[in-house]
């Protein structure tokens, strides 16, 4: 029988996706926190505001709504990638950690609205 048309998967072939992984978050990481090599992230003087295609994006991919926002927000941009690997490496927040957040976005509409009127 062929190993490779076996549905089971070897640990070298486990072993292997996890290191992937790994430099994935590692990379992702790297990009966060501003390390030597690393691409810079653009800092704005308006809050950030997650745009509602991301939330979209990681919503498809099984993430709850809070989750995506919040990961979003976390990693302070709208790139699917780096708010994928934050969401898949932080479990969402408590309920009160939630409501918090959602208190902060409703402030900074109104403070907008205000700007605007």
């Amino acid at each position: 029988e062929n190993p490779t048309s076996s549905r089971a998967r070897s640990p070298l072939s486990e072993l292997s996706d996890y290191n992937q992984r790994l430099a994935r978050n590692l990379s992702s990481m790297s990009v966060l926190l501003g390390r030597p090599g690393a691409r810079p992230i653009e800092r704005s003087t308006e809050p950030f505001e997650p745009s509602e295609s991301s939330i979209a994006r990681l919503s498809e991919m099984g993430f709850t709504r809070d989750h995506a926002i919040e990961a979003l927000e976390s990693t302070g941009t709208n790139r699917v990638e780096i708010a994928m690997e934050y969401a898949l490496t932080h479990p969402p927040s408590s309920p009160a950690t939630r409501e918090r957040r959602r208190a902060a976005r409703e402030e900074r509409r109104l403070q907008r609205e205000r700007l605007i009127s």
